[in-house]
This record gives structure tokens, C-alpha cells and sequence, in this order.
């Protein structure tokens, strides 16, 4: 079941959602449901801190049943566990199969950068790029919304763009001076810019596809490098929209460097941002807690200015290990500083009121690397995921988010109305 129809009404919404919450087998032996491997802590898969913070995206998705306009967009930004698309993916599907499917979302030119990018789509182009990512101390050109940028002195641009699922939408981000993207006049339903920007255009289709060829030709020849950024393929149709920024090697420092990536995010119009970072800012020899503090500080100042009505999901990372040479060798051993990490997370979150999940918690803590590598879930380097270990921390997350969703449509059911209120107030003044 893909969608709600309009007739279902909003407390069959919180019952489908109780019903998809991933059930534990000791809690209802008649159903047929997942059970997570023993070192997954199960009884820590929730988001706690100030849930509350949550609650408009809530309201949002207990709307999406019945009014065919509601989009709940999320954007999740993250560094190499995100660019491979396993783990927000994994959330993507959780979250679309039971509120809708409002489109892909962003995607980034990865392949024509030189980098991974997720299978799910494909962008080619037979023109010559080059680039840079938000992760250069020096870009060559600044980098936009995804994380990275894509130029080229090539006069005829042109991009093929595939995804497994259809759209009838494509925001193109570009350079407030590169030429206008346009599809075959067959697809063509309209081509606009927002105001105010000048670096996003809306390509509206008349038809959903699954396909789309956008070609532009560069005339002003004082801009010989036109810069692109990436796209959102969109369904016009109520739902979640899941938009993910993932660029290996990423840090705090790394997006706090670049504020434009949060302004142009800003288009987006996310109701959630999800901030799943903190593997590299921990990476080195040594930690320098003053330093990490300023930085996660200044992203979520970067995204309160930008994206001011969006809440903030935080996630932590799950122990890991770092290469240490020894005798001339190279080891893998575990990282102490991701605890460190976590701690800084956690009270920043706390003191700004800001919900967290903590995944260094739910993955098994201290010495989870040896579980995970053991059960195939995570790889030789013991930092990154197998794309099953990904699939489930995905799915976890969604089922901590719809837990947290079920608890909020609980609380709500038992709220008074207004109207119901005044009832009270008026038998006690009879009484």
C-alpha cells in the first residue's frame, strides 16, 4: 500500500501507522514480524530528548491521509554512509510506504564528479565536467546545494536523468548565470524561476516519467563555465518528499564552510533536517572537543538562519575504528574518539532542545564493531556498512521516527478540543 485514500480518515492514519511500526516478536507472537539481531539494542531504538520538537511534522503526516496538497519534505545531510544512498534510502522507502510517494527528491551528478553515487538513479552527460565538493579546503568553483558543483567550458550542455520511480517535476540548481535547462517541447508544461532566486528552475512535465533529456546552449560568452548543482525529481502529489546531501569524507567544518549549500537548501522547503555526521570530525589522532563544539554549533546556527521552520533530527555514529601504523604496519583499531563524538551530540542537542537518535547506542556501543563485522553488516575497513548493515540502520531509524509518530497520534486522540473544553467549563459552572 503505496498511498491513503481520501476516505480513510485520520484515525485509520494512526492505526496504519501503529500497524507498520516494526513490532518486536515477544510483544505479539500471533504476528509475523522482524526481529533485530541481538546485539541491535532494542529497547534504545527510539528518539528521545525534546520529542516535542517533532510534533509539526507529525501533524503533517497524519494530514497527508486526507488532504491531497500536504508534501512532508525531509532532507537528510551526512557524509559517506549518506552518498551511497543505502541507509537514506532504506528511510525513504520506509517513510514513502506508509504516508506517500512525493518524489526521490534531490540527487547529485556524483558519477560525472568521479564519486559513488547511489544506484537507484543515473545522471550522464557527453559533455567534459570537472568540480569540486564541499569538502575542498580550495574549490575550484563554489559548490551549491548537494554538496559539490559540476562546470564546464562546453558550449552544448546537456544531462540525461533516470530514476526508478516516476516524476513530473525537476528543480535544476545551477549558477544564477548558467543557461536555462529545458526538456522536448513533448514534456514541456511550463518553465519558471521562483522568486527571488536565480538558481533554480522548476521544469514542470506535462506527463510522469521515469526519463528526461534537459539540454541548455551557453550565449553569454562573458560565462564560459556554467555551474550546475544538482536536481529534485518531484511528485506533484501529497506525500514525503526525501531529499538526502551525502559527500564522503564530510564534517561539521566541511558544510559550516559553505553556508550557500543551506541557503539553497532553503528551496527545498524541508520540514525535517536530519544531521547525520561525526565519523570524520573524530578521525584523527586526537580530538579537539573546543573545536568539534564550534563547529556542530555553527551548522545548527546555519540551519536555524536558513531553514528557520524546519525541526532538526540529530543522529550519532556508531563505534567504528581508525588505522593506526605500528612497526611499520597498518591496524585497525577501535576509535575512542567516536564516544567523544556521541557526548558532543548529545549535549548540544540538549541544550538547544533538539531531538536525537542516538545510533552509537542502538548499534550496541562500545565494542559493536566486532558484532556488526561478525554478522556481515559492516566492512573490512570497519567504518562503513555493507549495504546490508545500511538497509537495516535505515530501516531502525524509520522505525524509531514512526514509534516516536504513533506515541505523538496517541497523545494527540487524547487531547480535549476546544469545543470540548468550553463543555466542560460550562457544566462547572452550572455544578
Amino acid at each position: 500500500m503505496r498511498r491513503f485514500g481520501n476516505v480513510i480518515g485520520w484515525g485509520l492514519v494512526i492505526v496504519f501507522a501503529l500497524m507498520v511500526t516494526v513490532l518486536r516478536a515477544e510483544d505479539c507472537d500471533s504476528l509475523s514480524v522482524r526481529k533485530w539481531p541481538d546485539y541491535v539494542c532494542v529497547d534504545s531504538n527510539r528518539i528521545t530528548g525534546n520529542i516535542a520538537a517533532l510534533d509539526e511534522v507529525f501533524r503533517k503526516w497524519s494530514a497527508v491521509g486526507s488532504d491531497t496538497s500536504v508534501v512532508v519534505s525531509i532532507l537528510h545531510l551526512g557524509d559517506s554512509h549518506i552518498q551511497a544512498g543505502f541507509f537514506s534510502g532504506a528511510v525513504r522507502d520506509s517513510l514513502q510506504a506508509v504516508f506517500g510517494d512525493a518524489g526521490r527528491g534531490l540527487i547529485a551528478p556524483l558519477k560525472l564528479l568521479g564519486t559513488n553515487e547511489p544506484s537507484d538513479y543515473t545522471i550522464t552527460s557527453p559533455n567534459s565536467w570537472y568540480g569540486a565538493k564541499c569538502v575542498d579546503l580550495r574549490p575550484q568553483e563554489v559548490v551549491g546545494v548537494s554538496g559539490m558543483v559540476l562546470a564546464t567550458s562546453d558550449r552544448e550542455i546537456e544531462f540525461r536523468i533516470e530514476d526508478k520511480t516516476p516524476f513530473d517535476r525537476v528543480l535544476a540548481f545551477h549558477h544564477a548565470r548558467a543557461p536555462l535547462l529545458e526538456v522536448s517541447d513533448s514534456l514541456d508544461a511550463g518553465i519558471w524561476c521562483p522568486e527571488p532566486s536565480d538558481e533554480l528552475t522548476s521544469i514542470q512535465l506535462d506527463s510522469a516519467v521515469c526519463r528526461v533529456v534537459l539540454k541548455a546552449r551557453v550565449t553569454d560568452t562573458a560565462y564560459a563555465h556554467p555551474c550546475f548543482y544538482g536536481f529534485s525529481l518531484d511528485r506533484t502529489q501529497n506525500g514525503v518528499r526525501y531529499h538526502s546531501v551525502g559527500i564522503n569524507g564530510n564534517t561539521f567544518s566541511a558544510f559550516v564552510r559553505n553556508p550557500q549549500i543551506f541557503e539553497q537548501a532553503a528551496w527545498l522547503d524541508p520540514d525535517l533536517v536530519i544531521v547525520s555526521l561525526g565519523t570524520n570530525d573524530c578521525s584523527g589522532s586526537r580530538f579537539d572537543r573546543e573545536y568539534v563544539e564550534r563547529q556542530v554549533a555553527n551548522l545548527l546556527d546555519q540551519i536555524a538562519r536558513s531553514m528557520p521552520t524546519a525541526a532538526v533530527l540529530m543522529t550519532t555514529p556508531m563505534q567504528c575504528c581508525r588505522a593506526v601504523r605500528s612497526r611499520g604496519r597498518i591496524y585497525r583499531r577501535e576509535n575512542p574518539h567516536v564516544a567523544s563524538m556521541r557526548e558532543v551530540i548529545l549535549d548540544e542537542a540538549a541544550m538547544r532542545g533538539i531531538p536525537v537518535w542516538d545510533f552509537y547506542e542502538v548499534a550496541g556501543g562500545k565494542g559493536a564493531v566486532t558484532s556488526w563485522c561478525g554478522s556481515g553488516m559492516m566492512n573490512r575497513d570497519r567504518i562503513h556498512l555493507t549495504r546490508e548493515g545500511y538497509q537495516m540502520q535505515g530501516e531502525l531509524l524509520a522505525e524509531a521516527l514512526l514509534s516516536a509518530y504513533s506515541d505523538y497520534a496517541q497523545r494527540s486522540s487524547e487531547i480535549p478540543s476546544e469545543k470540548e473544553d468550553l463543555s466542560t467549563m460550562k457544566r462547572t459552572d452550572k455544578e
